[in-house]
């Protein structure tokens, strides 16, 4: 359905000769080839060990100068309130994954294979673009 539904928002945009869908599972492999990987509120679903699965099996059909993008929380040191901190309760009561620091990110790209770039904050507090380059 996600798929049908995105195909139909490409083709009405005139995007049809730039953009393909495909359906998969990260954890069995991911597509090569593409310049960019966009997981947006994914890596927060799943453990350290899980998350870093996925970025593995992006990297390794990644080329050189290929990203990944990242959109998820990113939890700032200190206690001071952030919207994030009230996922990352959702997320450990929900499912098995958690909000993560800058740190944590770090140490995933790292561990995938992967240089971190840069987080670029967004207008909404509780997402930022979390970059990594093959």
């Amino acid at each position: 359905m996600v798929i049908q539904q995105t195909d139909q928002v490409i083709r009405e945009n005139g995007l049809a000769a730039r953009c393909s869908t495909v359906a998969g599972n990260f954890f069995e492999g991911i597509p090569a080839g593409g310049d960019a990987y966009l997981l947006k509120y994914i890596l927060h679903d799943w453990n350290d060990f899980e998350a870093i699965h996925i970025l593995q099996n992006c990297a390794r059909v990644m080329q050189s100068g290929s990203k990944v993008l990242v959109f998820d929380a990113v939890i700032p040191p200190g206690n001071a309130w952030h919207p994030g901190k009230q996922t990352d309760v959702t997320m450990l009561v929900a499912t098995k994954g958690r909000e993560r620091t800058e740190e944590d990110f770090r140490h995933f790209f790292s561990e995938a294979g992967l240089r971190f770039n840069k987080i670029t904050p967004t207008t909404l507090d509780e997402i930022s673009i979390i970059e990594a380059e093959k």
